[in-house]
């Protein structure tokens, strides 16, 4: 009887005591799990860190403290499953949340409360679907597509790398920057303004606008202007009608009060006197009626479409490549029907002149009556500076010339680095923090990356280990309040 009632008293000691662990655990993970939807908790295990954050958004991000909100309009689980490649969407945003504390996660319904539309859509360009993110700070908010977190193939359309960090960080930087600097393109000279260049300038928190310099002056809090393939000259002085409004020498002066310019031509387009005379005025001249070729060094067995080589000048031209250079396998920047650009000389003084891009040397340049020059590098992409001190602090202005309109195409396409150099350029001439240094990341693989040591280690840990350290604990005790 004595022997029943003990073994009665420990059995009953050993219920209560895994009713209690069972219930601890139950607790636990409801905790946690209410935790994780108000501060999220991941850890990227993937070998190419796909969502991970770089060192490179960090130094961006790092004065940032203002409460920043990520919000989808649907429920994250369900966004997970519905949306293409939705999982690594979330898990970007999540990695996001659980490294800065002023970041927080929302969700919101669009169709029971259609009135947040106005809370995150800031003009008739933008577009809120049930499958946006939207990120906002202090009342500003930038929307973002499903597709801005990828970067497509443009042979398939379909994503091949995952470019969430980038997309992301860039981003938060326009929803907590009151610096939006003013982008001009001049008008009323036949000029074409390609998507690809209006998105990358919008899309990394640029205002913009048009200006004919016929009617208009440039307004103060301008930074850059743009000059995009014009088919006609600009009006210049007239010494003989003194009312005609010179569009040039309103350019020229912008320049002079420490202005950018960026000026994009193409091959087919002949001389523009007065442009042409502005140019020779930072040390530059386009070389009408011809067109660069490479038979060696051209990209889709195009001779016109050039892989362009970086040239190192010890100059703010190297800035604009730099970037790229360091990485350990450089990516192409492809310059398509150029015409060559001489550099009439490297001014003293206050001004000077480089490449930024040259063709390499094995092109060769074609003129209209299809004779071929010899073999040798030419000017694709160049840049004039001037810069003069002011109280000591040095004031610069930026003259950027590209004899390729076509080189403008090619922005979308992650594969080549067109866009990071004019994103450089960017930066340079407004001082403006851009997202240009951090890559997308290939889809090669997310799975661990474990070698075969490593996952039998594992395995032996979550079968045999764990388990049995468990058994040991509970034995342990059993025989300890057995004999108490």
């Amino acid at each position: 009887m004595y022997n029943f009632r003990k073994k009665l008293k420990y059995g009953s000691v050993a219920m209560v005591f895994t009713i209690v662990f069972v219930a601890a655990v139950f607790i636990l993970n409801v905790v946690m799990t209410a935790y994780n939807n108000i501060n999220p908790m991941f850890i990227d295990m993937t070998k190419e860190q796909m969502y991970g954050i770089t060192d490179d958004s960090r130094e961006l991000l790092k004065d940032i403290d203002v409460p920043i909100e990520i919000a989808f309009f649907m429920p994250v689980d369900l966004y997970e499953k519905r949306v293409s490649y939705g999982k690594m969407i979330v898990n970007c945003i999540r990695t996001f949340a659980s490294e800065y504390d002023n970041i927080t996660i929302g969700e919101y319904d669009i169709i029971k409360t259609p009135g947040i539309r106005n809370e995150f859509v800031t003009s008739e360009l933008s577009q809120l679907s049930t499958t946006s993110i939207g990120v906002r700070s202090q009342g500003k908010a930038r929307l973002l597509s499903a597709t801005a977190f990828f970067t497509m193939a443009q042979s398939t359309g379909r994503p091949f790398a995952f470019n969430g960090e980038r997309t992301l960080t860039s981003a938060i930087l326009q929803a907590v920057s009151m610096d939006e600097p003013l982008v001009l393109f001049t008008m009323g000279h036949s000029e074409s303004v390609p998507r690809e260049l209006v998105d990358l300038i919008g899309g990394n928190g640029f205002r913009m606008d048009a200006v004919d310099l016929a009617i208009d002056d440039i307004p103060e809090d301008a930074k850059v202007l743009v000059i995009c393939n014009p088919q006609k000259d600009f009006i210049g002085a007239d010494p003989d009608n003194p009312t005609v409004r010179s569009e040039i020498d309103k350019v020229a002066s912008f320049l002079n009060a420490f202005g950018s310019v960026m000026y994009f031509s193409d091959p087919r387009v002949g001389s523009l006197p007065e442009l042409d005379d502005l140019l020779k005025e930072y040390g530059m001249e386009f070389e009408h009626g011809a067109i660069i070729a490479d038979d060696r060094n051209s990209l889709n067995s195009n001779i016109y479409n050039l892989s362009a080589d970086y040239f190192e000048a010890g100059n703010v031209g190297d800035e604009l490549h730099a970037s790229i250079r360091r990485q350990p396998s450089p990516p192409r920047t492809v310059v398509p029907y150029a015409k060559p650009i001489n550099i009439l000389s490297n001014t003293a003084g206050e001004r000077g002149v480089s490449p930024v891009l040259t063709s390499s040397s094995s092109s060769y340049r074609i003129n209209t009556e299809g004779m071929q020059s010899n073999q040798g590098a030419s000017n694709l992409l160049v840049v004039a500076q001037r810069t003069t001190y002011i109280d000591n602090n040095p004031k610069t202005s930026l003259f950027l010339v590209s004899g390729s309109y076509e080189f403008l195409g090619a922005l979308p396409n992650a594969s080549y680095s067109n866009s990071d150099i004019l994103l450089n350029a960017m930066r340079i001439m407004t001082s403006k923090r851009i997202a240009v240094d951090i890559k997308f990341k290939l889809f090669d693989s997310t799975s661990l990356d474990m070698t075969i040591e490593q996952q039998n280690r594992w395995t032996l840990i979550t079968i045999l280990v764990l388990p049995s350290l468990v058994s040991i604990l509970g034995i342990v005790v059993w025989l300890r309040r057995r004999h108490s």
